[in-house]
């Protein structure tokens, strides 16, 4: 009787019935998936970024030594034009291995992702000068086909 009473008079007891809290409970942890979704796809974003960042400046620091330190490596003293000196770098043929953390001969480091390879050509009527051609490979960074970076250099 008494709840008959308070139907009729449009109060009901306070709180929330089961159905509603259930329903509160499936679309808090819609949210809470969707929030946890987006920082661990933030946090693998973040990684790849550092990776690549870390790859990049060990690449830099690869070709700033070449061009430091010209001269003592081995060069080739017949001029040659710029797609020659590229058809000297096949990818196959690369003679150093790379990675994140390692830089040896590509016979020591069959499992590293990158190759390098570069050939120095002196610059056809500008004694002292050379053209530094090196081909980079990364699997993960610069895909299959590598990157091509060609530098003037004093071979003083």
């Amino acid at each position: 009787m008494r709840l008959q009473a308070f139907r009729s008079q449009g109060k009901f007891a306070p709180g929330f019935t089961l159905v509603e809290l259930l329903v509160a409970l499936g679309v808090a942890s819609v949210f809470a998936l969707l929030i946890a979704l987006g920082v661990n796809q933030i946090l693998t974003k973040t990684g790849g970024v550092k990776s690549t960042q870390a790859l990049e400046q060990h690449v830099a620091g690869i070709l700033e030594q070449v061009a430091a330190n010209v001269g003592q490596f081995q060069m080739n003293f017949e001029p040659q034009d710029a797609s020659a000196a590229r058809g000297q770098l096949n990818v196959e043929s690369l003679a150093m291995a790379w990675s994140q953390d390692r830089l040896s001969t590509s016979a020591q480091c069959p499992e590293c992702p990158g190759r390098l390879g570069y050939v120095i050509n002196p610059l056809s009527g500008y004694p002292g000068l050379f053209v530094v051609t090196v081909k980079l490979t990364h699997v993960e960074l610069l895909g299959a086909e590598g990157k091509t970076v060609q530098f003037l250099v004093s071979g003083k």
